[in-house]
């Protein structure tokens, strides 16, 4: 009843819910709805052939509604039974038979089911008692000996029909066989793969009864037939043809190896795949199927690839070696051979031989050749032969332009593994061309010893006129010498040569510079180390030795032992009769007069041990400048170097207004950023740790004042220091900080500066400043204000009349004196700015048109404008000129003994002072000379 009530349940349900599609569905019309429904259901018979029932259904449909599905359910207990179903309805009565699974005496429950446009509609329940008599009878079956997928049939009487849960079956040893057709008298089944033994219990099922069949079922023996392919490769299948095979139950050896067999339902061949540890040869074949075997003893023939023999373990580089053996080849799969871990080159291969040349070179002391093909890998221990030179292809060689061809065995060449006169090709400028194959390697003698060394080719002669090939490999080393020729000079540059010129040689097989020697006089020429030598198989060129005398000399080249011809030269001689003018200073010119001038170096002629300057030579005369920075002695020796004599040609009465101040002394806080300044006649300087006085007894500086401002080392040197009085003015950024020399204070006056400009330089004069400032529309320009400093005012002045704007103030340098101020700007002539008449001229440079000069002095004493040291094209410079107003001309005077750059100049007692700044390099300048300026006669 539970079962019913269900089923009631789920009636009452869908009729809920068709109740709920219908009022929803009121807008359609009535004769589009469909009726379907069961309209009765009775028990027609209850016998002992089992329970027969009628159901009648009703259909009322215009959309073609059909019963997709109807039968019966059986209760037994108030729970599910059994089913039958019976499919798609076409009529509108169908009478149903139960009898399979009834039991005579036991009570069930029946009702009818029909399912149409996706909804179950049911019947009444009928209760019945079961009359039943099973009563069926199996007369024979047959065959009794099959394979799988062979079709058994049972024959007999009043066999019951299979429902949902009573189904018919056939077994064997209890494995369910496959039902394909039953009837009353007739039920056949078809053998499936699921069995372990090859004989086995039979029972059929019909009618809830299970019955066991006599005799046992035997499965067909299997029969051998062949395989193929007769050669199946590694990762690929081989079938093994005959009868009643399976793979569900089968089993194949290949020798003690079992393999893979590949699923399917052929019972005809069974398919396997290739194991790759497989033995090799012909193998046994062993197949078993269910409990019974075939065996085939050398059957299968394996292609696991072997090596059988190599025609050579005894083997070279460059040499051909055979692998034999069998199935070398595997099916479309990729072969490799290597020997001493390097891939060679496999010249011919077949299933059974390999043939290769190894020409690849490697190290491996123990080395083995490895054959891989396809996933297979076999070794083989081989032994390498050392090299073997043969034989070269001449009796005799030339250095130059020549090349050697060496008959070679078991040898591959690279460069690091060949060495000529024991000298290895050391860089990568010459690539010769690879050995052949024959063995022959072709090598450039001038490009291998070309390439030697980095710069000078160096190698080794092994005995007289010979060179030895080394061929090297890590199984030997092979050795052979061959012959050169002997040099040969055929031509000298001159017959007559000066000290200082080169002699040049002409011939064959020099050599080079390392491993030739030239002699002269028997003399070995010292070159090592002399970058003016040259030798290089064709032409040498070398200085004249220095310490040859005029006359006649020999040369000869000795190379390999070998030596050559002889040539000879003549040395010639070169001489000074007269100095001309041998009165001046280090500013003037001198000339020699004499012969074969014109041959003399450049730094031939000397003072006191000092080179001069050759500014020009003739045959008869030569003109030289002094160094600038000997002072002269008044006795001035003048020597002339030829060779190595040293010969005095002279003296010169020599006029020197300098002295070097040997006696001076500077404290190391006085560096080149310091600033001077002239106060009372003394000499003093500002730098960063404080003001020092100069004091002209002692030459030294001392400490005036050490409580200084926070000023910048760098802002110091380049601004101008004025001096009003006390009171010395040093521009800062916008402002003067102002020292006072008697109180020894300091405090600082502002600028007011309005409309956007700023200040950059400065210096007072009197109560006025005169102020270098930017405009803020034109910020590259710099325009000169007079600043009044009591009143705080300031005008635009006169401006000068400049080649470019004033645009590098720092480079710039600006002098004030005695009311007049002195612009230096680059690339431009000094103007000179009178600060009472407002007024500006252009005083010329002293270099002429070169105007590209700064980081000089300007200095004005007894009324003579000096232009001292500073940068010329970036390189300091030691010369000094004088503006005379007088005569309004520049004159070039004797030049210091010192380059300098933002140094001081301090005039006292007709004589300059010249100290502080930097020096030739750009170091601090630690020394001072003075300038006696009425002893310099320009």
């Amino acid at each position: 009843m539970l079962k019913k009530t269900f089923l009631f349940a789920l009636i009452i349900t869908i009729s809920i819910v068709a109740c709920t599609e219908e009022s929803e569905d009121n807008d359609i019309p009535p004769n589009q709805l469909d009726k379907i429904e069961i309209s009765s259901f009775k028990i027609l018979e209850n016998s002992v052939n089992g329970i027969t029932t009628e159901t009648k259904v009703l259909v009322e449909s215009t959309s073609g509604a059909t019963v997709n599905d109807h039968g019966v359910f059986v209760l037994k207990n108030n729970e599910f039974y059994d089913k039958i179903v019976l499919g798609e309805l076409s009529e509108t009565t169908f009478i149903t038979t139960v009898s399979s699974g009834l039991e005579r005496g036991q009570n069930y429950d029946i009702y009818p089911y029909i399912y149409a446009k996706g909804t179950f509609f049911y019947g009444d329940t009928l209760n019945f008692e079961s009359i039943v008599e099973i009563d069926f009878e199996l007369l024979d079956w047959y065959p009794k000996q099959a394979f799988v997928n062979d079709t058994i049939s049972f024959i007999g009487k009043n066999f019951c029909s299979s429902s949902e849960t009573i189904k018919n079956g056939f077994s064997l040893n209890g494995a369910n066989q496959k039902i394909i057709f039953e009837s009353d008298s007739l039920v056949k089944a078809v053998i499936l793969p699921n069995m372990q033994v090859s004989e086995l219990g039979a029972a059929l099922e019909t009618c809830g009864t299970s019955t066991s069949l006599e005799p046992n079922f035997i499965m067909t023996p299997p029969v051998f037939d062949s395989i193929s392919p007769k050669e199946a490769y590694l990762g690929e299948s081989f079938f093994i043809y005959g009868k009643n095979f399976h793979s569900e139950f089968s089993k194949v050896w290949i020798d003690d190896y079992e393999l893979v067999l590949i699923n399917n339902n052929y019972t005809d061949k069974i398919e396997v795949k290739v194991a790759e540890d497989f033995p090799v040869g012909l193998l046994d074949l062993r197949i078993q199927v269910l409990d019974r075997a075939i065996e085939k003893q050398n059957y299968f023939q394996s292609t696991i690839p072997v090596i059988d023999e190599l025609d050579n373990r005894e083997t070279g580089f460059l040499d051909t070696l055979t692998v034999k053996g069998d199935y070398l080849l595997q099916k479309n799969k990729p072969l490799e051979v290597f020997v001493g871990g390097r891939q060679q080159h496999i010249i011919d291969s077949s299933k059974t031989e390999i043939k290769i040349v190894i020409d690849t070179y490697f190290e491996d002391e123990n080395p083995t050749l490895i054959v891989k093909t396809g996933e297979f890998e076999l070794s083989e221990k081989i032994t390498m032969l050392p090299p073997q030179i043969i034989s070269v292809d001449k009796d005799l060689y030339h250095l130059y332009d020549e090349n050697i061809t060496i008959k070679t065995k078991y040898f591959l060449g690279f460069k690091s593994n060949i060495k000529i006169g024991r000298a290895e090709c050391s860089n990568n400028s010459y690539d010769f061309e690879p050995i052949d194959s024959q063995g022959n390697l072709t090598i450039s003698l001038t490009k291998w010893l070309d390439a030697t060394a980095a710069r000078y080719p160096k190698f080794e002669f092994d005995g007289q006129g010979e060179l030895k090939i080394e061929l090297t490999t890590a199984y030997g080393v092979a050795e052979k010498n061959f012959k050169i020729y002997s040099p040969e000079i055929k031509s000298i540059s001159s017959d007559i040569y000066y000290h200082g010129n080169q002699i040049g040689l002409n011939g064959l097989d020099f050599g080079y510079r390392d491993v030739s020697t030239v002699y002269v006089d028997g003399e070995e020429f010292p070159f090592s180390g002399n970058s003016n030598y040259s030798l290089y198989n064709t032409s040498i060129a070398f200085p004249v030795p220095s310490n040859l005398l005029p006359g006649t000399h020999t040369i000869k080249v000795v190379t390999g032992g070998q030596e050559s011809n002889e040539v000879s030269f003549v040395l010639g001689d070169v001489s000074v009769t007269e100095i001309q003018s041998g009165t001046g200073t280090r500013k003037d010119v001198y000339t020699m007069e004499g012969t074969n001038l014109d041959q003399v170096s450049k730094f031939g002629f000397k003072l006191n041990g000092i080179s001069c300057t050759l500014i020009n030579a003739t045959k008869n005369q030569a003109q030289i400048i002094l160094p600038y920075f000997i002072p002269l002695t008044g006795n001035d020796e003048i020597i002339m170097s030829y060779g190595d004599e040293n010969r005095s040609i002279g003296f010169i009465n020599g006029i020197e207004p300098y002295e070097k101040l040997e006696e001076y002394q500077q404290p190391s806080e006085l560096n080149k950023f310091s600033k001077s300044f002239e106060h009372n006649g003394k000499l003093y300087a500002l730098t960063y740790g404080g003001i020092y006085e100069f004091n002209q007894s002692t030459l030294s500086w001392s400490l005036f004042e050490s409580n200084i401002p926070n000023l910048s080392n760098y802002t110091i040197v380049n601004y101008t220091i004025s001096v009003v009085g006390e009171d010395i003015y040093v521009f800062y950024f916008d402002k003067f900080l102002v020292y006072n020399m008697q109180s020894r204070t300091w405090k600082e006056v502002g600028l007011i500066i309005l409309d956007g400009l700023s200040a950059v330089r400065g210096t007072v004069y009197g109560e006025y400043a005169y102020l270098w400032m930017k405009r803020p529309e034109n910020f590259s320009d710099l325009i000169l204000y007079k600043y009044d400093l009591n009143l705080n005012t300031y005008v635009v002045v006169n401006q000068p009349v400049l080649k470019n704007t004033l645009q590098s103030p720092m480079a710039s340098n600006i002098y004030q004196k005695d009311g007049f101020l002195f612009l230096d700007v680059l690339d431009d002539n000094i103007m000179m700015y009178d600060m009472v008449n407002d007024s500006w001229e252009n005083i010329g440079f002293p270099k002429g048109l070169y105007t590209f000069h700064y980081h000089s002095n300007l200095y004005m004493y007894n009324n003579i404008l000096y232009y001292s040291g500073g940068r010329g094209n970036e390189a300091p410079e030691q010369y000094i000129f004088a503006y005379d107003f007088s005569t309004r001309t520049w004159t070039e005077k004797t030049p210091m003994l010192l380059t300098l750059i933002n140094h001081s100049v301090y005039g006292l007692n007709n004589k300059l002072y010249f100290g502080l700044g930097a020096g030739i390099y750009g170091y601090d300048n630690y020394e001072m000379i003075r300038y006696d300026i009425a002893n310099d006669p320009y």
